[in-house]
């Protein structure tokens, strides 16, 4: 969508002066063009490890007919690509918040592959606000999908005073998850797209295993946006219209181009009027209601 925007945006403002010079272009032109400069590149990288992070609001709220409680979608999906071998996700919730008066207890569920289990059960360390999950990863694991979720409880002290169905606790999280892959042959990422919570992976810090010897063994493969050819693809549109513009179309393209000379003109023109019209004041002045009316006697 932002290259789409840029690719209008460019189209219509060639010269990129924040003027609009050919508002002609509409956005299925853009479209077209944006689309035929998406490629597909592979782009090498120098570490062996790979992280993505996200943040959230857990919150749940009381049906105060029937009791029931209801959570909100905190599902969460990371790509596992080819040679991963371990794992690292740092989750941390504000479980405690005076300013609100609310508290809770949450805890993070990590499902490798999608199989259904909670490979995180009893693997959580807590160190401060933060758990600390670190899985090892196989073989049946690799170019998956792992599925993160958060579950827990809160409570909201000043759902006591008000409406407690409305009144529901929000616990805000952070979440960083860092993979680290064995290099020992070429590994590409190529992450496919799905409908639902997800983003792509990033280089980070290689892990204390590193070595540059397996320099360009990591590869992304990512398709890019090539800005730079954008106006060799651009093409005039020609209107049926003709010359249809006339006058005001002229004038306004005159004023456009040369405003100072435009406004210059106009006050000459301005100045012009006034010592005309003052002219013509003085050759014809106007009768004074004070003056004597003379009656005029016919003989």
């Amino acid at each position: 969508a932002v290259a789409l925007a840029r690719t209008l945006q460019l189209m219509r403002d060639q010269n990129v002066d924040g003027i609009v010079d050919h508002p002609e272009y509409t956005v299925w032109d853009a479209f077209e063009i944006y689309t035929s400069l998406m490629t597909v590149e592979t782009i090498p990288v120098d570490t062996d490890r790979v992280r993505h992070s996200w943040k959230g609001d857990w919150n749940h709220f009381n049906n105060g007919a029937s009791g029931a409680v209801y959570y909100t979608e905190d599902s969460h999906y990371v790509w596992i690509p080819n040679g991963t071998n371990n794992l690292m996700a740092y989750f941390t919730p504000t479980e405690v918040d005076l300013e609100t008066a609310q508290i809770g207890s949450l805890q993070m569920e990590i499902d490798l592959a999608e199989d259904g289990s909670n490979d995180a059960q009893g693997a959580g360390t807590r160190v401060s606000d933060t758990w600390i999950y670190d899985l090892d990863v196989g073989p049946e694991h690799w170019n998956t999908w792992a599925h993160f979720d958060i579950t827990g409880q809160a409570a909201s002290f000043l759902g006591v005073f008000e409406d407690p169905e409305f009144f529901e606790a929000s616990i805000p999280y952070t979440v960083d998850v860092a993979l680290t892959l064995d290099l020992s042959s070429p590994v590409d990422i190529t992450i496919p797209q799905r409908p639902d919570f997800y983003s792509d992976l990033d280089p980070t810090t290689p892990s204390d295993a590193w070595d540059e010897s397996y320099s360009g063994q990591l590869t992304f493969t990512r398709e890019a946006y090539n800005q730079s050819a954008l106006m060799m693809e651009i093409q005039p549109i020609i209107s049926d219209d003709g010359d249809s513009g006339g006058f005001f179309s002229d004038l306004s393209q005159l004023f456009s181009e040369h405003t100072g000379f435009v406004v210059f003109s106009m006050l000459v023109f301005l100045l012009c009027g006034l010592g005309l019209g003052f002219t013509l004041y003085k050759m014809n002045p106007v009768r004074s209601d004070k003056e004597e009316i003379l009656d005029a006697t016919l003989e």
